[in-house]
């Protein structure tokens, strides 16, 4: 059973209905539409091993990466606004935290062209920046998807920044309204592009390949097979 995402079409649909808590409320009922999360085992059989051109994509032309010597960077492509990527959201932070040693992991916010998600884009880069991301990135979805808080615009983004317990005394604000927040909002769109991102949450693994739940079969499996290409990268063996 494939594993929901948020494509590109399904994306242009829900703005048809509005914006904002309005657009929330269509991403919501989206996902009690979608397939269940996971499908149950049908044996106790070893799970085949990933196919390119089904399980995943080999990118055509390469993206360019930073990693040293004996590293591969893997990368999650996600939306704050996504409910797909709040109820996955709790699975990538677990894998995070012992992620293999050859992988240099980060996440990348994405917003399919939508003006009104690029404040979210801002707010995930503010957080890694000021160094509380560990802290608020689950409970940014949470204030959106569960509180139903409309964090739609950068002044709705900084006045509930500014009652957060965790934000106090820290550079938030300054890094939300960095020099260089243009710079890396380019990077993370340039980054969508490269790897053809069609929906998210999804990943992309050394510069070479896209996974995503629909290819997977399952955002599980789909973390796993790009998490096993970017070690094999790493360790010279794609």
């Amino acid at each position: 059973m494939t594993q929901p995402t948020i494509n590109r079409r399904h994306f242009a649909q829900l703005l048809a209905a509005g914006s904002g808590t309005a657009l929330l409320g269509g991403l919501a009922a989206c996902k009690k539409e979608e397939a269940p999360a996971t499908a149950p085992a049908a044996n106790n059989a070893a799970p085949a091993a990933p196919i390119a051109g089904i399980d995943y994509k080999v990118l055509a032309k390469p993206v360019p990466t930073e990693a040293p010597q004996g590293k591969a960077e893997m990368v999650e492509f996600f939306g704050y606004w996504c409910p797909h990527c709040y109820t996955f959201a709790p699975t990538v932070e677990a894998w995070r935290k012992q992620a293999p040693a050859e992988i240099l992991f980060s996440m990348v916010p994405v917003n399919f062209g939508h003006a009104g998600h690029e404040p979210l884009q801002r707010l995930y880069f503010a957080l890694r920046d000021s160094n509380t991301l560990d802290a608020m990135h689950l409970k940014v979805f949470d204030a959106i998807h569960k509180e139903k808080i409309n964090l739609s615009t950068d002044a709705a983004i900084l006045e509930w920044a500014g009652k957060q317990p965790e934000l106090a005394n820290s550079t938030f604000a300054q890094a939300y309204n960095g020099f260089n927040m243009s710079a890396e909002l380019a990077r993370a769109n340039q980054l969508v592009t490269g790897y053809e991102v069609d929906g998210v949450p999804s990943f992309g693994a050394a510069g070479k390949y896209f996974c995503s739940g629909n290819m997977a079969k399952s955002l599980e499996r789909a973390l796993h097979i790009a998490a096993s290409l970017a070690v094999k990268e790493a360790k010279g063996q794609g």
